[in-house]
């Protein structure tokens, strides 16, 4: 972003850095639940308590709930990896399109002579 003093330098993705924090969240989200994970089945005495249904519905909705999170925290660093790989292959078209443009102002061939 310009500094207001007319700035012209290029706008560039840190690559490492962009890397390693998706790599960070990626390897998070692995360790949010064990994949073999699965709600407790109470044993007959624990689940004849009165309150110990609910609980035992309250856990497969959270293992459940940790299972999607899992799933979607997969999503978005894959989402996050495409958006850099599209990002490095617009700047790179920028790129060349510069040069290009910089060779034939260079070598006249914009030029009306």
């Amino acid at each position: 972003m310009p500094d207001g003093a007319g700035s012209t330098e290029p706008i560039k993705i840190d690559v490492d850095t962009y890397e390693t924090i998706v790599s960070g969240i990626e390897d998070t989200g692995k360790e949010i639940i064990d994949e073999t994970a699965d709600a407790e089945e109470p044993d007959s005495y624990a689940a004849s308590n009165d309150v110990v249904p609910d609980y035992q519905d309250y856990d497969v909705r959270v293992v459940a709930v940790l299972k999607d999170l899992e799933t979607e925290v997969a999503q978005l660093t894959t989402l996050m990896t495409d958006i850099k790989e599209e990002y490095l292959e617009i700047d790179s078209e920028a790129d060349e399109d510069l040069t290009q443009t910089h060779d034939e102002w260079t070598s006249g061939a914009s030029s009306d002579n």
